[in-house]
């Protein structure tokens, strides 16, 4: 699921907005919570409970100017578009995910194919550096289902199922 979010923001006239180091500028990562009033008895010492949304970027940004200060509209995208290519996403070296190289205990290697589910996981767990907990894979079949057809003489016709597991 992709998420993204647009904020307006009022900075004051002092603020140089065309300094790179600005805490705006493009590509940048940005945590986002929201904010609810407590109106619980549970944690009375916090007026307003945090909710983390997770890890945005900037990926695009306009200013204008007014009597109140510069308003700064910003559009955000959430951590994947490191992975996709949106925001300079590459990953380190070429690697290769269909395949996982192990060793047997007498030196042998031995190949074995991953599900594109653990494929998505480890790519979104150790280049994308989200937590494994927060990674829910819902939509992703378990197996691969491949249907052959042969067409043989006089029109019949052969299917062979068959399923990666």
């Amino acid at each position: 699921m992709r998420r993204t979010a647009s904020i307006e923001l009022i900075a004051d006239k002092t603020n140089d907005l065309t300094n790179l180091d600005n805490f705006i500028s493009l590509n940048k990562k940005v945590n986002i919570e929201i904010g609810l009033k407590n109106i619980f008895n549970k944690y009375i010492q916090y007026p307003i409970l945090w909710f983390p949304q997770g890890v945005f970027l900037i990926v695009d940004a306009s200013i204008s100017y007014n009597t109140e200060g510069v308003k700064i509209n910003l559009t955000l995208h959430d951590k994947m578009a490191l992975l996709n290519g949106e925001c300079g996403g590459v990953l380190p070296a070429p690697i290769t995910f269909s395949e996982m190289e192990d060793e047997d205990e007498y030196g042998n290697k031995i190949i074995t194919k991953p599900r594109i589910s653990s494929i998505i996981k480890e790519l979104v767990h150790h280049y994308g550096n989200e937590q494994e907990k927060n990674i829910i894979i819902k939509d992703i079949d378990k197996y691969a289902k491949q249907v052959l057809k042969w067409n043989g003489p006089d029109n019949k016709s052969l299917y062979y199922f068959y399923i990666n597991s």
